[in-house]
Order: C-alpha cells, then structure tokens, then sequence
C-alpha cells in the first residue's frame, strides 16, 4: 500500500507499528464498505414510475433488520440524566 494514501507525514512513515495499524484500519474500512455499499441505478418503469435497480455482489452482507424493527427500549433522556446523578430526585421531593 502506499504511504501517501495512508495520510502519514515524512517522520510516520518510518513508524513500522504505525504503518502496519493504519494498513490493518484501511483494509477492514474496505471490508465493512464492499459488505455494506451497493450500487443502485434509477430507471424508468414500462408505466414511468421510477424504480431502481440495486447491484448486489458476492460480497454483500444481507442481513435481517430485526434490531431496527425492534430495538430494546432506551430511557428518556431526563430518567438517563437523573440515573447519573445517582436516583436522586432533585425537585419536589419530600
């Protein structure tokens, strides 16, 4: 790979550990965009509508959106700020 496309200046580039982690982080952000990126190109339906035909290859991950359907549920943002001050209540308790 080439140190330039590493974004690494002249006195990096003789950081062998520091070329080998940012060689290990572009290789996996190539793994998770070919996994995850389809291409996707509008055409025009026979009553002319648009549609889109997606290009999924090999490589693409097709998984179910079960968590996005239902994800678990999540505090409110007042119960998670009152949990970090410890429970307490700071208004109108008795």
């Amino acid at each position: 790979m080439r140190t330039e496309a590493l974004c690494l200046d002249s006195s990096m580039q003789h950081d062998v550990k520091l070329v080998q982690e940012k060689i290990q982080l572009a290789r996996e952000l190539a793994t998770m965009l070919r996994r995850n990126v389809v291409q996707a190109r509008r055409t025009q339906t026979q009553d002319g509508d648009d549609a889109w035909n997606l290009r999924f290859t090999k490589d693409t991950e097709l998984g179910e959106n079960e968590s996005i359907k239902n994800p678990p549920p999540m505090p409110s943002s007042r119960r998670a700020r009152r949990l970090e001050k410890g429970g307490q209540r700071t208004c109108c308790s008795a």
